[in-house]
């Protein structure tokens, strides 16, 4: 009996001590005190309580400008590497936040003076960006777009604003890696994603989709980042989007028509093969590039006129050319959409003859990227659209 007295008489006292915490927590948190503060500049000004800075910037999100953000959960402008979070907060939309007192926020359970603390700064995170334009609409900044892109900076408001842009200025259904830097940075198997599929999803439905983990949503963020610092700087595009060198050689192909003369090997060697062999070593690597040089080098019957990017590739298989030159196919076809009926242009127009070895190279390239074209239809979305759960 006495034993039993003893434990209920420990557990009261544990109560009642975390009762006085709590509430001498409340106490800090409204009554840091008046007081006065010196800056560096000498300019002594009064000291703001955590309660003040906290109804401060509530006091921001309620206006008219952020009326669009009210009926939005908390957690929409969480960072993955936010910490003590106020969780029973995240679900509630900001519109509750900004109309419960202080005192309320903090009688709610796991809420205390250190996760408002945090709730503070995730409201000064709102109030300060993205900004709400005029029209209601998110705008899709993200710092500087000259710095250094961190996936764990992007919050679910972020993300918005990108598919919006995205979608009110490209087509959405282009393939995902047509608008990447290198290919080598994009898993295969989502070279042909439409940008559609990704814009219909959230940061966190994206994140359960299977396959899809940390550095693959970093890798295809980065891809819509580089959009969205385009799209600010030349204030909306609307083209297909070309890399610089595919770029070059279709403004050499349109200055050919019926009435020039024909081309010749140096000059087919110079504005032609080496543009694009200079692509594929940015999109498939250097050695790939090598390859596929000498394979048209082989289907010519010539030495290329330049040896820029040729260079010794050891003995390969057939079976590793025809795997090489099928993989170069694809990225041409992706990178370049309408290469197929360019090139038949440039053999109607270029006063090139069935046996020559530029005909010979273009017959080659066309018949592989008219075999890449069709074959990626075969598979354009991701696997799967939640991540499997391990057992």
């Amino acid at each position: 009996m006495e034993l039993t007295q003893h434990h209920n008489r420990a557990a009261l006292s544990m109560i009642y001590s975390r009762l006085r915490n709590r509430q001498a927590g409340m106490h800090r948190l409204l009554d840091d005190g008046p007081g006065e503060r010196s800056d560096r500049t000498g300019v002594v000004g009064p000291v703001l309580t955590h309660a003040d800075r906290l109804e401060r910037v509530r006091q921001v999100l309620r206006t008219e400008q952020f009326a669009s953000t009210w009926d939005r959960p908390l957690s929409f402008w969480v960072l993955t590497a936010d910490r003590w979070l106020p969780r029973p907060l995240l679900a509630q939309p900001l519109r509750s936040v900004l109309s419960a007192s202080v005192e309320e926020l903090h009688a709610l359970p796991a809420v205390g003076t250190r996760k408002l603390q945090t709730l503070t700064v995730l409201l000064q995170r709102i109030a300060s960006g993205p900004s709400v334009a005029p029209g209601g609409t998110l705008s899709a900044g993200l710092g500087d777009p000259g710095a250094s892109f961190d996936a764990a900076a992007l919050t679910e408001a972020n993300w918005e604003a990108w598919r919006q842009l995205v979608r009110r200025h490209l087509p959405v259904d282009e393939p995902l890696g047509r608008f990447t830097d290198s290919l080598r940075q994009l898993p295969r198997s989502i070279w042909w994603t439409p940008l559609d599929w990704y814009c219909r999803l959230s940061l966190a439905e994206m994140r359960r989709l299977r396959s899809h983990g940390r550095k693959r949503v970093a890798a295809i963020l980065r891809v819509f980042n580089g959009l969205r610092i385009r799209l600010q700087a030349e204030s909306g595009v609307t083209t297909v989007w070309r890399s610089p060198r595919i770029s070059a050689v279709e403004q050499w192909m349109a200055e050919i028509d019926e009435h020039s003369p024909a081309v010749g090997l140096e000059t087919f060697e110079q504005r032609f093969v080496v543009p694009v062999v200079e692509q594929l070593a940015v999109d498939l690597g250097s050695r790939f590039a090598r390859l596929v040089h000498a394979e048209l080098r082989s289907r010519s019957g010539v030495v290329p006129i330049t040896g820029q990017v040729t260079g010794p590739v050891g003995q390969e298989s057939r079976a590793r050319i025809f795997q090489v030159m099928q993989n170069a196919g694809t990225a041409l076809a992706l990178r370049w959409p309408d290469a197929a009926g360019r090139i038949s242009t440039l053999r109607s127009y270029g006063g090139l003859t069935r046996s020559s070895p530029a005909c010979r190279i273009l017959d080659y390239l066309r018949a592989k990227i008219l075999v890449a074209s069709v074959d990626h239809r075969r598979a354009v979305r991701p696997c799967g659209t939640e991540r499997t759960q391990r057992l």
